[in-house]
């Protein structure tokens, strides 16, 4: 395999991920971007509901050769909550807002991007195909201070992380039908053990997986097509069960998977007419 076989879904992968992230026009402010985080959202075990999953799969049918091989590539937005506080005598005070040499500081949820890599492992003999790696990303908390012009510390930002815990889990199996296809299939669960009886959504993101998508790569085989898979394949890609995730075929060579939380056509791509990155619910028919 290469160094990165999902090189080339790279672009389409990205706007996936940050679709929703923030709406026009883009300000905190903004009455839309007040429910924020759309799509591909798992929350903990002890909230999962029809409405809000915990867990999401993946299920594709693979056509191997001799000595097939995959790779799982899972990623997402881990939320980050920024607060700001102003500097009085030695102290610091939280405050709804600061301005600092005409930046304005406010309370916002960012986002910081994980990745979480399977393998490359062979899927053939099915005994050793089987694989699982647990999530466990813990508590975080850094502080920025704030500098005027004349190097004076007027305040600082806060921004604060919580443990996200979790398991990937990878499951390959002969497909239905005739032939020699494989079904191969993920499970992305969150495990958190955070249980808020009664809270928002709100209080609820700061512990669950947000725009969750996964990415599959095989080597000496090639993926079926989902939504128009040959005649041989139906009965084996009819027998798959995708909960939450739509997979799609990206590239030019059907050895790349993406299974995205947003309905897609096979073989995405950004639109040359996009020259940088639009995070606007409205856009992404556009750009895709």
């Amino acid at each position: 395999m290469s160094a990165d076989p999902f090189a080339a879904a790279q672009s389409v992968a990205d706007a996936t991920l940050y679709e929703g992230y923030v709406l026009y026009p883009y300000r905190a402010s903004s009455t839309k971007n007040q429910f924020r985080w759309q799509f591909g959202v798992l929350v903990p075990e002890a909230h999962g509901t029809d409405g809000e999953r915990a867990q999401l799969r993946t299920e594709c049918v693979v056509d191997p050769g001799d000595r097939p091989e995959l790779r799982v590539r899972v990623r997402f937005l881990q939320v980050q909550q920024r607060a700001v506080e102003m500097l009085e005598g030695d102290d610091f005070r939280p405050v709804a807002e600061l301005v600092v040499d005409s930046v304005r500081w406010v309370h916002w949820d960012e986002a910081v991007e994980q990745q979480i890599d399977l393998g490359p492992f062979p899927l053939l003999p099915l005994a050793g195909a089987a694989h699982s790696i647990d999530i466990d990303l813990g508590a975080h908390t850094e502080h920025e201070l704030l500098t005027g012009a004349s190097g004076a510390i007027e305040g600082r930002v806060v921004r604060t992380r919580s443990a996200l815990t979790g398991s990937i889990d990878v499951i390959t199996e002969w497909a239905a039908g005739p032939g020699a296809l494989l079904k191969v299939g993920v499970v992305v669960r969150n495990a958190t053990p955070v249980h808020l009886p009664g809270a928002p959504r709100d209080a609820l993101l700061s512990h669950s997986l947000v725009g969750v998508h996964t990415l599959l790569a095989v080597e000496d085989a090639t993926f079926v097509s989902c939504m128009d898979p040959p005649a041989d394949a139906c009965e084996a890609v009819a027998e798959c069960h995708n909960d939450g995730t739509y997979p799609v075929l990206v590239g030019d060579d059907d050895r790349v998977m993406l299974s995205s939380p947003i309905i897609l056509y096979d073989h995405p791509v950004i639109a040359p007419e996009s020259h940088g990155d639009l995070y606007d619910s409205l856009e992404i028919d556009e750009i895709l």
